[in-house]
C-alpha cells in the first residue's frame, strides 16, 4: 500500500499528492493510485505509518485489519444507503452531551431546536434520572433533539441517502430529514404529540398492554387464533414480535408461552401503541397535521404501515402519519423491500444505540449496519462513523472540503495539502487545517502548555502540533495524567474540571478544554460542583433586549447622556408608524448580517419589501411569510455608491408608484466616515420623499464598546435635514451589539414593536443589565385598561421584560364582577354552592394576554386548551392569578402565517382558613393562535336550513343542576338528533359575558361558552335525564369534568350578531372519556367558530381550590 500513497501523476513538473482534510477529529484523505482513487477515513493522525505495512495490492483482510488502528480504507465508490431513525425505548442519561460539546454542526442544530422550544430542552442532556427521560413526555422530544443533531452533523458532510425510514416514532423524525416538513414544524408535531401521549398515559386505566414475544410467525398466528382480541403491533424481525391488547388476554397468552418455553416479556407501558385503541388521537391529529405546511419528500421515504413509499400530496401524507398510531410497524417487510427493490445493503442508524442495526441484521444477515453513537462513547463512535462513511463513498470529498472551508470562516481552503510522502519509519507530518487547530489560548499560555508537554514526554517542543496524540505520540499514560494536569493548573493559573477532559485525545483537544475552562471561569453564579459542570450545556439564559429612550435634552451634543437611558416598556396602545398592509417599504440595508431576521416580524403583515438585489435569495423566507419582495438594483455587499443607491430608490418609486416607508441600515464599517453615512441616507430619503414617503426608521448596529459615539448629534443632523425638506421625521434606533447570540425572532419582534407601537424618536436597544444592572425588576408592559380590562403587569415579575414574553396578573372576585356570583360548576352546584371562575373567563385572560404581547395581530384561535379545577370564589376574597405567555416561532397554519403563543394561567392557592398560600395551581393552559388577519373558518358540516332546525326549550332544572344563574344561561333551545348529533340555539346576546374590552373577543368567548353549555346538555341527555329533577341531572353531570379543547378557530367574517345555531357531534365515547366536535353558524349559515375535541373526562378525583 506504500505504492498507493507514493503514486504520483506528474503534470507540468508538479506532483499530485494525497489531499488530507481534518475536521472534528477525523482525517479525510483522497488517495490516487494506478488510475483509481482510494478513500481513507481515519480517527488518528498516524494513518501514514499504518499504510506502510501494506503491499502494492492489499487484500481485503489487510485492509480490514486497519480498522483496529482507527483507519478505514476503500476504493472510491458510492453504493446505495438508507438512514434509519430509531424510536422509543433506548434512551439513556446524558445522551447528546458529547455531540453538543465536540461537533459544531450538531451543537448548532441543538441550539436551533432550543430556540424554537418553549421549555429548556437542552437541560435533558443534564438529567441523571433514567426513569424521567424514559417518560413519553420527555423521551419523544429528546430523541428528536438527538437525532436531528446527528443528522445535521452527517448532512453537513454531504450525506445524501437513497432512502429514509424510521421505526415507530422514528418515522415522524425521518419525515423531517426527508424534507416533508421543516425542523420547526417537526418540533411542534413531536412536542405536541408527546404532551397528548403523556396525558393519555396519565389517564389510562391500563386496560391494554404490550408483550414482546421471541418466536416464529406461526406461533404468533396460533396465539391470535386462541385470543382474537390480541393484535400484532410490531413485526420487528422474523422471530421477534410485539403483540398488544387486553392485559387479561396477554397474561393468559404469556402463561401458555411459558409452558412451551417460548420467551415473552410484558412491557412496562401505560398504553398499547400501534393498536386500534389509539384511534382516540386520530381526528385531532389529522386536522392539526393538515393545517401545517408540508411538501413532497425530497428523499424517498418508506412507511412502516404499508412498507411502501410515502405519497407526495399532503392529505395522503397526513393520513399515513395518523395511520401509524393505530396500525402495526412492519419493520421486517420494510427491510426486505429496501433489499429487494432498492438494492440497499448499507444502513446508517440515527438514535441513542444500535437497536435498529440489531433488528436489521437479524432480518438481512448480509447487511452492513452502522450506528452513529454508542452509550457513553458518542464522540468516538460519531468520528468512526464519519470516517467509515467517507471511506465507503457516502461523504463526497467536495462536500467535506466545503464544510471545512465554512468552518474556517471562508478564509481559503481548509486543507492539509501534504508534500510527496516518503513511507519510511518516520513519515512526515501534515499541516493542520484551520478548522482543526486549537482555539485561541493566549500565545504565552499556549507556548507554556507546549513546553510542559515537551518536558513530560521528552519530545522537542517544536515537534508538538495540535494533532499530536497524547497517548500514541507522546506516550503519556493515564496514570501520569492527573499529575500533568496539576502542573498545567499551577503554570497556567487555571482550575480544570476533569469532566471536561473525558474526550481529550490530542494536544488540540487539551487546548480546547483549557480554553473553555478559562472562558467560563469568571462566569457569574458558577460553582465548582459537578452539577454546575453538567449544566454547562443548558439553554443559555441570555438577557433579553430592552428598549431605552435617548432624549436629546438629557445629553450634550458630543457625549453620551450623563444619566442612564430611560427604560421603555412595550405600550400596546402606542401610536407608531402608519404602516398598512400593502405598503411599499424601501429596505436600504447595507449591514448584511441584519437580513432577513430584522424583517421577520414585519414580513407577515403583507408589505412590499424592497431589498438589495444580491440579498433576494437570502430574503426568500420573507416572501414565504406573506410579503412581496422587490429588488433594489444595487449590491449591498460592496461599498455603497451614493449615486447608485439614489437611482435604485427612484426606480423603485417608478415601478411601484410610491414609497411609503424607508428602513435605512448603514454598514458596520469603521472605515466609512459619518459624512458618507449621511450622504447615503439622503440618497435614500430624497427620492422616496417625492414618492409619498410617510415614515422613516434609521437603524444602526453599534458595538457595545463604541457607545461613546455622539448619538444625539447625529440624530439632530438627520432630523434637521428631514425637517428642512419638509418630509417625514425619521426615528433613530441603535442596537448595542455585545457580540452575543440573538434569539430566533428577537430582532424581528423588536423592530415590529418599534415600527408599529413605538413613539420615541431616539431609541437604544441593549441587553438588560447594560445600564441598569442593579435596578429592581420592571413591569413588562404598560397597563392599558382600554385594551385589556382583565390583565395588568405582574407587580412581582418572575421574568425580565421581553418583547416575546408577557408576565401578567389578573384578579377575580364577586365584588369586582357580580356576575361571577351566579356561576358555578356542576361539581360545586350541589356540594359547596360556591361560585367559581368559568372556563370562558379563564380563556378571556389568555386571549387578552396574547393580544397585549402582539397588539397588531388578531387572535384567530386557541389550541390544546387544558382545563384544571376552577378556582372557587369565596365571599370577600379576591383570587390572585398569574398569566405567563411566551411566543413561539412563526408557522404556516391553514395557509396563513400564524404566531403561536403558549399561555398558562395559574391561581394562588388558599389555605383551609381562607388565607393565601405560597403556591400556585394551574387553572388553564394552551396556545393562542395569532395572525395579521384571521382566516376564514372551514366548516365541519353543512349548516342546516331553517326547515331542518329542531328546537325544544331547555328546562330550567338543567341550568339549576349546572349551577348557572340567569345571566349565564345562553342556550334557549336544545335537541338530540340521530347519529350522535345535537343542536342548540343561542339568541343574540344583549351583553357579553366577558368584561369590557374587545367586543369581537367578548362575542367569541360568549360563543365558546355556548358550545360548552351545549356539550353539558348533551352529557345530561345521554341517560335520558334532561327532563329529570335538578338533583338527578346534577348526579349525572358530577360524574364528568371539562378537561380539554383541542382546537378552536374563530371566524374572520365578523357576523357575530343575531341568532346563532350550535351543532354538536359526539366523536368519541368510552367509560372515562367523552369528546365532542362543534360548529356555530349565524342565521345566514356563515361559520362563526368551530371546536374540535371538546373533551370531558370521568370525575374520579376532584379537589376544590
Amino acid at each position: 500500500m506504500s505504492d498507493i500513497v507514493k503514486d504520483t501523476s506528474v503534470a507540468a513538473g508538479g506532483v499530485h499528492a494525497p489531499e488530507e482534510l481534518a475536521l472534528d477529529g477525523v482525517r479525510y484523505v483522497d488517495l490516487p493510485h494506478a488510475g483509481r482513487r482510494w478513500r481513507l477515513g481515519s480517527v488518528t493522525p498516524r494513518w501514514r505509518e499504518a499504510l506502510t505495512v501494506l503491499g502494492v495490492n492489499p487484500g481485503q483482510e489487510s485492509v480490514s485489519a486497519l480498522e483496529t488502528h482507527g483507519l478505514w480504507l476503500a476504493q472510491a465508490a458510492t453504493p446505495a444507503a438508507a438512514v434509519m431513525c430509531c424510536g422509543l425505548g433506548s434512551a439513556w442519561p446524558h445522551m447528546g452531551r458529547e455531540l453538543y460539546d465536540n461537533f459544531p454542526a450538531a451543537r448548532e442544530a441543538m441550539d436551533h431546536i432550543a430556540a424554537v422550544a418553549d421549555w429548556d430542552v437542552l437541560s435533558l442532556m443534564d438529567e441523571r434520572d433514567a426513569e424521567k427521560i424514559s417518560l413519553t413526555r420527555w423521551q419523544q422530544p429528546y430523541l428528536f433533539l438527538l437525532e436531528y443533531a446527528q443528522w445535521s452533523q452527517l448532512a453537513s458532510l454531504g450525506l445524501r441517502p437513497a432512502l429514509m425510514c424510521g421505526h415507530s416514532l422514528g418515522e415522524l423524525i425521518a419525515l423531517c430529514f426527508a424534507g416533508v416538513y421543516e425542523p420547526e414544524v417537526a418540533w411542534y408535531i413531536l412536542d405536541t404529540r408527546a404532551r397528548h401521549m403523556a396525558e393519555l398515559e396519565a389517564a389510562s386505566t391500563r386496560k391494554n398492554g404490550m408483550m414482546a414475544v421471541h418466536a416464529e410467525a406461526d406461533v404468533i398466528d396460533e396465539i391470535r387464533g386462541f385470543w382474537p382480541a390480541l393484535v400484532v403491533s410490531n413485526y420487528n424481525t422474523p422471530r421477534q414480535f410485539i403483540i398488544s391488547g387486553p392485559r387479561e388476554a396477554l397474561s393468559e397468552a404469556r402463561r401458555s408461552l411459558r409452558k412451551r418455553r417460548i420467551p415473552s416479556i410484558m412491557l412496562n407501558v401505560g398504553l398499547a401503541y400501534h393498536h386500534p385503541a389509539m384511534r382516540v388521537l386520530r381526528d385531532l391529529s389529522l386536522r392539526r397535521l393538515n393545517a401545517l405546511e408540508m411538501r413532497a419528500p425530497r428523499l424517498k421515504m418508506l412507511s412502516n404501515v404499508t412498507a411502501g413509499p410515502y405519497p407526495e400530496d399532503q392529505p395522503d401524507v397526513c393520513r399515513f402519519i395518523t395511520d401509524l398510531d393505530e396500525n402495526a410497524v412492519r419493520w421486517t417487510e420494510c427491510v426486505r423491500r429496501m433489499r429487494d427493490q432498492g438494492g440497499i445493503r448499507h444502513f446508517v442508524e440515527l438514535g441513542p444505540q444500535d437497536t435498529l442495526c440489531s433488528l436489521t441484521t437479524d432480518i438481512e444477515p448480509g447487511a452492513f449496519c452502522l450506528p452513529v453513537t454508542r452509550k457513553g462513547k458518542e464522540t468516538e463512535q460519531m468520528r468512526q462513523a464519519c470516517a467509515r462513511l467517507y471511506a465507503l463513498g457516502f461523504l463526497p470529498h467536495a462536500a467535506v472540503r466545503a464544510c471545512a472551508d465554512v468552518r474556517a470562516g471562508n478564509a481559503g481552503p481548509a486543507v492539509a495539502q501534504t508534500d510527496a510522502l516518503s513511507f519510511d519509519a518516520t513519515p512526515q507530518k501534515a499541516a493542520i487545517c484551520a478548522a482543526d487547530t486549537a482555539p485561541a489560548l493566549p500565545a504565552e499560555r499556549l507556548r507554556r502548555l507546549t513546553d510542559i508537554l515537551a518536558q513530560a514526554s521528552g519530545r522537542p517542543a517544536e515537534t508538538i502540533k495540535p494533532e499530536t496524540d497524547l497517548r500514541y505520540d507522546l506516550a503519556l499514560r493515564s496514570s501520569r495524567f492527573p499529575l500533568l494536569i496539576q502542573e498545567i493548573e499551577d503554570n497556567l493559573c487555571l482550575r480544570v474540571h476533569f469532566e471536561r477532559l473525558l474526550g481529550v485525545a490530542t494536544v488540540g483537544d487539551l487546548a480546547r478544554a483549557l480554553w473553555e475552562t478559562d472562558a467560563s471561569r469568571s462566569a457569574p453564579d458558577k460553582t465548582d460542583t459537578a452539577d454546575e459542570e453538567r449544566g454547562a450545556v443548558r439553554k443559555r439564559t441570555v438577557p433579553a433586549l430592552c428598549r431605552y429612550a435617548l432624549r436629546t435634552g438629557e445629553q450634550n451634543a458630543d457625549e453620551m447622556p450623563s444619566a442612564s437611558p430611560v427604560f421603555l416598556p412595550p405600550d400596546p396602545c402606542g401610536e407608531g408608524a402608519p404602516l398598512r398592509r400593502g405598503d411599499v417599504l424601501a429596505c436600504c440595508v447595507f449591514d448584511r448580517t441584519m437580513l432577513p431576521r430584522l424583517l421577520s416580524g414585519l414580513a407577515p403583515l403583507g408589505c412590499v419589501l424592497a431589498v438589495p438585489g444580491d440579498m433576494l435569495d437570502a430574503c426568500a423566507p420573507l416572501a414565504k411569510a406573506g410579503s412581496r419582495l422587490a429588488a433594489l438594483p444595487f449590491d449591498g455587499a460592496a461599498p455603497p455608491d451614493v449615486g447608485a443607491v439614489r437611482i435604485a430608490v427612484e426606480a423603485l418609486a417608478a415601478d411601484e408608484g410610491r414609497v411609503d416607508g424607508l428602513l435605512f441600515v448603514p454598514a458596520l464599517d469603521a472605515a466609512l466616515e459619518e459624512s458618507h453615512d449621511m450622504a447615503l441616507f439622503e440618497a435614500c430619503r430624497c427620492p422616496a420623499a417625492h414618492a409619498g414617503l410617510r415614515y422613516i426608521l434609521h437603524f444602526r448596529r453599534t458595538p457595545l464598546s463604541a457607545l461613546s459615539v455622539p448619538t444625539a448629534a447625529r440624530f439632530g443632523q438627520i432630523t434637521a435635514a428631514s425637517a428642512r425638506a419638509g418630509g417625514a421625521v425619521p426615528r433613530i434606533v441603535r442596537l448595542a451589539d455585545d457580540g452575543g447570540p440573538v434569539g430566533l425572532h428577537e430582532l424581528g419582534d423588536m423592530l415590529a414593536w418599534e415600527v408599529l407601537r413605538g413613539t420615541e424618536e431616539n431609541v437604544l436597544w441593549a441587553r438588560q443589565g447594560v445600564f441598569d444592572d442593579d435596578a429592581p425588576p420592571r413591569r413588562g408592559f404598560v397597563e392599558r385598561p382600554e385594551v385589556s380590562s382583565l390583565i395588568f403587569p405582574n407587580p412581582r415579575p418572575l421574568w425580565p421584560p421581553s418583547v416575546n414574553t408577557l408576565d401578567g396578573s389578573c384578579h377575580f372576585s364577586r365584588f369586582a364582577d357580580p356576575r361571577l356570583s351566579t356561576c358555578l360548576t356542576p361539581q360545586h352546584a350541589m356540594n359547596t354552592g360556591m361560585s367559581c371562575v368559568p372556563a370562558s373567563r379563564a380563556m378571556q385572560a389568555i386571549v387578552e394576554g396574547a393580544g397585549l404581547l402582539f397588539p397588531w395581530l388578531t387572535v384567530s384561535g386557541l389550541s390544546d386548551m387544558r382545563f384544571f379545577d376552577a378556582p372557587l370564589l369565596p365571599p370577600g376574597v379576591t383570587r390572585e392569578c398569574r398569566l405567563a405567555v411566551k411566543a413561539q416561532p412563526w408557522m404556516l397554519h391553514d395557509r396563513v402565517m400564524t404566531r403561536m403563543c403558549r399561555a398558562v394561567l395559574s391561581v394562588r392557592c388558599l389555605t383551609a382558613n381562607g388565607r393565601r398560600a405560597d403556591k400556585n395551581a394551574e387553572v388553564i393552559s394552551g396556545m393562542a393562535l395569532m395572525s395579521p388577519v384571521p382566516a376564514a373558518t372551514t366548516p365541519i358540516w353543512d349548516a342546516p336550513g331553517a326547515a331542518d332546525m329542531v328546537e325544544h326549550a331547555v328546562p330550567a332544572t338543567c341550568y339549576d343542576a349546572m349551577g348557572l344563574g340567569a345571566h349565564w344561561r345562553l342556550i334557549t333551545a336544545f335537541a338530540a338528533l340521530p347519529d350522535d348529533m345535537y343542536q342548540a340555539v343561542m339568541p343574540a346576546a344583549e351583553e357579553g359575558i366577558a368584561q369590557k374590552g374587545n367586543s369581537r373577543y367578548s362575542e367569541i368567548l360568549c360563543i365558546v361558552e355556548g358550545i360548552v353549555q351545549t356539550a353539558w346538555l348533551a352529557v345530561a341527555s345521554r341517560g335520558g335525564a334532561l327532563h329529570a329533577s335538578s338533583a338527578e341531572i346534577a348526579t349525572v353531570l358530577r360524574l364528568w369534568r371539562l378537561n380539554a379543547a383541542g382546537l378552536i378557530l374563530f371566524s374572520a367574517l365578523g357576523q357575530l350578531h343575531g341568532r346563532r345555531l350550535v351543532q354538536l357531534r359526539k366523536s368519541w365515547e368510552e367509560a372515562s372519556l367523552l369528546r365532542f366536535d362543534a360548529q356555530v353558524t349565524d342565521a345566514r349559515g356563515h361559520v362563526l367558530a368551530t371546536m374540535l375535541h371538546l373533551e370531558f373526562s370521568s370525575n374520579f378525583n376532584n379537589n376544590d381550590r
